[in-house]
């Protein structure tokens, strides 16, 4: 898509514990390009962030 940005970072964190962990993801930068608008003009700013469970069974 055009209006999204090609290239994403941020900060990632996983924790756990035996065979749960939590993952957590937060951009640093928007989602969409600077130049995304709604129709009344404003500019669409929207930051990613993610929030899993992650099971490891061995």
């Amino acid at each position: 898509n055009r209006d999204t940005q090609n290239f994403r970072y941020g900060l990632m964190l996983n924790v756990g514990y035996n065979t749960f962990n939590i993952h957590i993801y937060y951009a640093l930068n928007d989602f969409f390009e600077d130049t995304t608008v709604l129709d009344t003009g404003e500019a669409l700013s929207l930051t990613p962030l993610s929030i899993g469970i992650i099971f490891y069974i061995l």
